[in-house]
């Protein structure tokens, strides 16, 4: 992901809607103390309306409708919202998954850390390994989708079987 989050981005954007502002009234007429009032209030306003709005984080919502025997998954994301929708017969099963992220450069790792000392900053957990535990619902091929969807990530094992636990028994009772 980088060091550009969406906090960063929108504070990016509200920076810039300012500037646009004292840039068009500079070329415009002369600048005055309410111009820059008027674009500090441009900079505030902006950052949290791009963030709610360019900005968001796309939220995944799980729903198991077992009265007309469907499972739907809906992605909301900024611009544009994807659906996927099965019969809940088409679920083969609900599994946990195991993925471990290793570092594969130890070499550019000690280099960061070196650098980070020399400004004298540490990066907790930098250079670690990392494990992540998924729920993923695996689908029969009956259709023209045949698509595992992961409806779950996390740190603990016990969380990630907990949620595969209750998925199961819903679906199945």
């Amino acid at each position: 992901m980088g060091i550009f989050n969406a906090e960063m981005s929108a504070a990016f954007v509200s920076g810039g809607v300012a500037l646009l502002y004292v840039f068009i009234i500079y070329r415009v007429s002369v600048l005055t103390i309410s111009h820059y009032v008027i674009a500090l209030v441009l900079a505030i306003t902006s950052f949290p309306l791009s963030r709610i709005l360019l900005f968001k984080e796309p939220a995944l919502e799980l729903l198991v409708d077992k009265n007309i025997g469907l499972i739907k998954l809906t992605k909301n994301g900024t611009f544009r919202t994807n659906v996927f929708e099965r019969p809940l017969s088409d679920i083969k099963d609900v599994i946990v998954k195991h993925t471990e992220f290793k570092m594969s450069n130890p070499d550019g790792v000690e280099f960061v850390k070196k650098i980070a000392l020399g400004h004298g900053t540490v990066i907790p957990g930098f250079g670690l390994s990392e494990h992540i535990y998924s729920v993923e619902c695996l689908f029969d091929n009956t259709s023209d989708l045949s698509e595992n969807i992961i409806i779950y990530s996390g740190k603990t094992k016990e969380e990630a079987q907990e949620l595969a636990d209750n998925v199961l028994h819903y679906i199945k009772t």
